[in-house]
């Protein structure tokens, strides 16, 4: 009895140590990291930094340009513009005026030589306001440039359009074009709160963990959901909406398919749908990136009452055109559950966000759930910091991986020696067909897990089956290759435009090509060994980075190393617990390999086709996040005899990578301030 309570009063002492490590933790990096940026004014991006910008210009045909816009933003400081000279005259000056529109109170003013300002190469021109405007929120302002003495001179302004907040443009109320870059306005110091919220947060995710995983030694099917769950909410308020990579046109196709559940006519216009003006006006304000000011707006409105629900035609982009649509449906719910109850801007897109989180751990869960071992491997690729993030947006990547997780998990159940149920062969079916028309068929190969299925690891007395099981088994392969078939083609005329553009590129390719061509690889067969290569040995520190967790949002947010190695290590160590292990023989692992190593070729010659320009030495756009359906797989075939995790140990690693989820969390925000 007394050895009971000993031990009880030692855990409970431990869990104490580590809620006081989590407190120390959150308070030093604030000390250090957070806290002198505090005084500092919250920044707003209105342009994309990762997707190009369109160009406003000034020359001697068009020497002034006026932009009205609504100011959005409290106690605004200073303004941002960024641009770019061409054949500068000496004496050309640029002038400009930020004023009321109502009042034409001036609040900055100045004339300077074209010279002073711009340069050939584009940069930001920082213009501080005469005096911080405290009562700045929604008032209307005008932004006024002019080329005086133009002559030759010509400047390039980096422009885009902003529909909720700019009414017109060169007094053109059709045109939304916007010209200014950022705004700095407020102080950091408001958002304190909002960090003590996150800490607090944190100390309770610290608690149900140990109380999940040490306290009550609950299996990671058990675990899963809540925890998951918990701190997939919290990486969806620290990476914010638009936050995650593309997410900005992702929200858009799910807004659509919420007009059609919300039986919303059609604009009848190409790209173009209606939204709510709310709506509109929060996406404006949102950075594709994640910075103070999408802090800010998460800390005052997300709860407010939204002031314009007036639905208005907004051009949108639709990525649709990749995956089923069906893997928008969680974030078109989540969209239409806030349009009804007349929720804010920002939460109604959380909604979409945390509806697609949900459906993201029901499917990885499945799998979990279903799949016979190796299910700590897929639960922590599946808690990945990466993983969440993803999961926690309205990517489609979301659903993407959670059901290439549940098809992974279905090969290897049915891997297995037995009965196959109905409910597996017609499920792995339909999960096929979703894997052949998704993403471009970059993941097809992995359809080669299937033949694990027949290649099972039987016993002596298993194995003595009768010339008519054989047959059997071969008209059941014989009928899958055909249907497979069948598949394929059904891909092939799905993506017909794609493979029409790629063959007629035989007969149009010139030397104005900039970019990687299938004629031009053809006739330099190497040269594709060598960009593979060379991608292997220049990038490979920031794919393996990437597919850990260690740069989120868009690329812009990286996590030390050595927290991102604390989830390497503990996934090599989740791959050997004793009983969870992959016993595959030589030849299953030698399928799995070959079909991981086939998809990961395919993604990467999606990537240079893609997007690479010529006369690269390696392979662009590829990230980490891309092989994330592959994880299970590549990890589970590192499973070997001379690492032996006991099931007793695998709590104490969870916690350890827990602990390491908390860390990427609070450097999320720390390099971010």
């Amino acid at each position: 009895m007394e050895k009971k309570e000993s031990a009880v009063w030692k855990q409970i002492l431990v869990g104490l140590f580590l809620l006081i490590g989590i407190g120390m933790v959150c308070l030093l990096v604030y000390k250090a990291q957070i806290r002198e940026h505090m005084s500092e004014p919250v920044y707003c991006t209105l342009m994309s930094e990762h997707k190009e910008n369109k160009e406003a210009v000034l020359r001697e045909d068009t020497r002034s340009l006026s932009e009205q816009f609504v100011c959005k933003v409290p106690e605004l400081c200073r303004i941002m513009i960024e641009g770019r000279a061409e054949n500068i005259s000496s004496e050309a000056r640029v002038e400009i005026i930020l004023s009321d529109t109502e009042s034409g109170q001036e609040y900055y003013h100045r004339e300077k030589a074209v010279s002073e300002i711009f340069t050939e190469k584009a940069a930001k021109v920082k213009l501080k306001l005469n005096e911080t405007q405290s009562d700045s929120q929604d008032k209307n302002l005008t932004l006024t440039m002019s080329l005086i003495n133009a002559g030759e001179t010509q400047i390039y302004l980096t422009a885009n359009s902003k529909p909720g907040i700019v009414s017109s443009f060169n007094q053109d109320t059709d045109d939304h074009t916007n010209v200014i870059w950022s705004l700095e306005y407020s102080s950091c110091e408001n958002l304190k709160i909002l960090y003590i919220i996150l800490c607090v947060s944190l100390l309770g995710f610290g608690a149900v963990c140990y109380w999940m995983l040490i306290i009550r030694k609950r299996e990671v099917e058990h675990f899963f959901i809540p925890i998951s769950f918990y701190i997939g909410v919290v990486f969806q308020c620290v990476v914010c909406v638009y936050g995650v990579p593309d997410e900005p046109w992702h929200m858009d196709t799910a807004y659509k398919y919420s007009n059609k559940m919300l039986c919303i006519e059609d604009t009848g216009e190409y790209g173009v749908i209606y939204k709510r003006q709310c709506d509109v006006e929060m996406t404006d304000m949102l950075a594709n990136g994640v910075e103070s000011n999408s802090f800010y707006q998460l800390l005052h409105h997300t709860f407010e009452l939204p002031q314009n629900k007036e639905l208005v035609k907004v051009s949108y982009v639709d990525t649709g055109d990749f995956v089923p649509d069906i893997v928008y449906f969680p974030a078109a719910i989540g969209i239409s559950i806030g349009r009804l109850f007349g929720l804010s801007a920002l939460l109604t897109l959380q909604l979409g966000r945390i509806l697609s989180l949900l459906v993201y751990i029901i499917l990885a869960w499945f799998a979990i759930r279903i799949v016979p071992f190796g299910k700590n491997v897929f639960g922590m690729v599946g808690m990945l910091p990466i993983t969440l993030q993803q999961g926690a947006s309205a990517s489609y990547d979301a659903m993407l991986n959670g059901i290439l997780f549940l098809f992974l998990a279905l090969c290897f159940r049915m891997s297995v020696p037995g009965k196959y149920k109905k409910w597996e062969i017609g499920l792995t079916a339909l999960l096929a067909v979703f894997i052949l028309i998704s993403k471009g068929g970059v993941y097809i190969p992995v359809l080669a897990m299937l033949l694990l299925i027949f290649h099972q690891k039987r016993s002596k007395k298993e194995t003595k089956e009768t010339n008519e099981e054989t047959k059997k088994r071969r008209r059941y392969l014989l009928i899958l290759c055909g249907v497979m078939a069948v598949l394929i083609c059904v891909a092939a005329v799905k993506t017909f435009p794609a493979i029409k553009a790629i063959f007629t590129s035989f007969m149009q390719e010139s030397e104005a090509n900039t970019q990687y061509t299938i004629p031009y690889l053809l006739r330099s067969p190497l040269k594709i060994i060598y960009l593979y290569w060379n991608t292997f040995m220049e990038k490979a520190d920031d794919l393996l980075r990437g597919l850990l967790g260690g740069m989120l949002a868009w690329h812009d947010v990286k996590i030390n190393w050595s927290i991102i190695l604390i989830f390497l290590i503990g996934l090599l160590l989740l791959t050997n617990v004793k009983g969870d292990k992959y016993e595959g023989g030589a030849r299953p692992r030698l399928i799995i390999t070959i079909a991981a190593g086939v998809s990961i070729a395919l993604i990467m010659m999606s990537m240079l086709l893609g997007v690479t320009p010529i006369g690269s030495d390696y392979i662009q756009g590829i990230q980490g996040r891309y092989f994330l359906p592959l994880a299970p797989m590549m990890f589970m075939i590192t499973s070997n005899n001379m690492i032996v995790v006991q099931k007793k140990q695998c709590g104490y690693v969870w916690l350890t990578m827990m602990a390491a989820e908390v860390m990427v969390v609070l450097q999320c925000v720390a390099l971010t301030a």
